[in-house]
């Protein structure tokens, strides 16, 4: 689980109900709050989020 897997959680289940037909558009999104510095740090700490807070592939977010 990283720091934003509800972001691909969402948009896996937005293509998955265009794919089946439930629905004919689909709108997806998803936010991570990270709410004081220690519960930053901590998810830092555990490899969650990239250094600098930088999107890249491979990290979930």
């Amino acid at each position: 689980m990283t720091a934003c897997s509800s972001g691909a959680t969402a948009m896996h289940a937005a293509v998955t109900a265009l794919a089946r037909g439930d629905c004919d558009q689909a709108v997806v999104g998803a936010s991570t709050y990270l709410g004081s510095a220690q519960t930053s740090a901590g998810f830092a700490r555990l490899g969650v989020i990239s250094p600098g807070w930088a999107r890249r592939p491979g990290n979930g977010c």
